[in-house]
């Protein structure tokens, strides 16, 4: 039997990040502002060099009538600038995440980036677990959806997510305390701009598991699979040449993607 994709044991499951911390998943949805208003070297954006550009807006200008021309770039800046204003499903819906890292990606292949936002602050409310919030635009309006991944506070499980640029996929690889038995789970961003769950696997050990893969049984949507199966299914995604750990993002900070923005 081949051995399980080494860069399994690093990664986190949304299904598993529920488990530890008590979160049965973010509901994903699309909202709008309210009335009162490491990027892997692989990806390829021109972000500003070392020079200071000084911003062409001033936050509390309308953003409307300063970018009219460019109303995605509007909808990110005033969701950077007032995201405590916008409604979604969060893991931590009591706490305040202070996002202070940004990056523009291309997770659907479309001609419109998507703006990921998360907290690198090691003092951070949860330094254990990492929040993403990505945020797409569909018919003028944003649409909010939170991944997360990390090591959980109460030790139950470790991952990393990632996402394949241009394919609108984004998958885990996990493991499970107490055996560190491996799980995958697969994501998909719909077509209304929210990411879905569509497939995952886990590992199911015996009782004398001690690592060997062997002891146990693998399951692919709650079907029993042999491990040939899912290194295949595995493989079909992990081995695209263009999956990209949100960790791993070369993310800027609030200046800068706005100076980005308002260019």
């Amino acid at each position: 039997m081949k051995k399980f994709n080494t860069a399994l044991l690093s990664l986190l499951s949304v299904s598993l990040i529920a488990a530890c911390s008590g979160n049965t998943g973010a509901e994903l949805q699309t909202v709008t502002p309210d009335e009162t208003g490491e990027i892997s070297e692989e990806a390829d954006f021109d972000f500003p060099e070392e020079e200071t550009i000084e911003p062409t807006y001033e936050e509390d200008e309308d953003i409307d009538e300063v970018l009219s021309a460019d109303s995605d770039n509007a909808l990110y800046i005033d969701f950077i600038n007032n995201y405590d204003s916008y409604d979604w499903d969060r893991a931590y819906p009591d706490s305040d995440y202070g996002y202070n890292a940004f990056q523009l990606i291309d997770l659907d292949g479309d001609e419109v980036l998507d703006l990921v936002a998360t907290n690198t602050d090691p003092d951070r409310f949860d330094a254990g677990m990492q929040c993403y919030v990505i945020v797409t635009i569909r018919d003028g309006k944003l649409a909010i959806s939170e991944i997360v991944d990390g090591v959980a506070s109460a030790g139950g499980y470790r991952g990393s997510k990632y996402y394949i640029e241009g394919e609108g996929v984004i998958y885990d690889e996990s493991i499970q305390a107490p055996y560190g038995a491996p799980g995958f789970s697969v994501f998909e961003l719909a077509d209304d701009g929210v990411i879905i769950p569509v497939n995952g696997a886990y590992f199911e050990p015996d009782e004398d598991f001690d690592g060997d893969l062997e002891k146990g049984k693998w399951f692919w949507d709650s079907e029993e699979v042999s491990s040939e199966k899912i290194d295949e299914i595995i493989s079909s995604y992990t081995e695209m040449g263009h999956c990209i750990a949100f960790s791993g993002i070369d993310y800027v900070d609030k200046e800068t993607i706005l100076n980005t923005l308002s260019k």
